[in-house]
């Protein structure tokens, strides 16, 4: 009897909970268009900022690109040369050391197997 109205109380409150998240789902349905718009307006605002650095690149690109042209360049001096012929060595392979080319060694097979005799000797060494 106990088991009953246990059992019945909580089919009860599944139902109740149930129509809950019925209404829930049907109040989210009507807030999605406001939510999207509020999501609209902020990824329109990152568009601006992202349209700002872009414009602020470009703008020290230009300043940059002008001023290489009356400086000259930076590996025509002595540091700038010795650092330019380090760079290219270390890209480039090396002329000495090991050849491409794998040295051959000899395999010595023992075709004797060993003798009762030999056997015998090994144990009494290792004893």
């Amino acid at each position: 009897m106990l088991n009953d109205s246990i059992t019945d109380l909580a089919l009860l409150l599944l139902i109740c909970a149930h129509a809950v998240l019925i209404r829930s789902c049907y109040n989210l349905h009507s807030s999605i268009p406001e939510q999207s718009s509020q999501v609209q307006t902020r990824i329109d605002s990152v568009h601006t900022l992202l349209d700002e650095a872009l414009d602020m690149i470009h703008e020290f690109e230009n300043s940059a690109i002008a001023q290489s042209f009356t400086k000259p360049p930076a590996f025509e001096s002595g540091g700038g040369n010795i650092l330019s012929t380090l760079i290219t060595s270390m890209l480039m392979p090396s002329q000495h050391g090991r050849t491409q080319e794998q040295d051959q060694w000899a395999i010595h097979q023992n075709e004797s197997p060993p003798t009762l005799e030999t056997e015998n000797e090994l144990d009494e060494s290792r004893s």
